[in-house]
């Protein structure tokens, strides 16, 4: 199972990420991860990274 959270990264989030071992993204923007707890893998991003990410992919187009 797959989960992505879009919000914006403030201290909870960071909390968050950190009580469920997440790795923090290159570009500092979010985190991913496996939990084998609940075996799922857990992305967690900004809106800005969204909307970022959709722009660079379409670009081409």
């Amino acid at each position: 199972m797959y989960i992505y959270v879009v919000c914006d990264l403030c201290d909870k989030i960071h909390e968050f990420a950190k009580s469920f071992s997440l790795t923090l993204s290159p570009d500092g923007e979010g985190y991913f991860g496996f939990s084998s707890g609940f075996n799922v893998y857990i992305e967690v991003m900004s809106f800005r990274k969204l909307i970022e990410d959709a722009k660079m992919r379409n670009k081409i187009f």
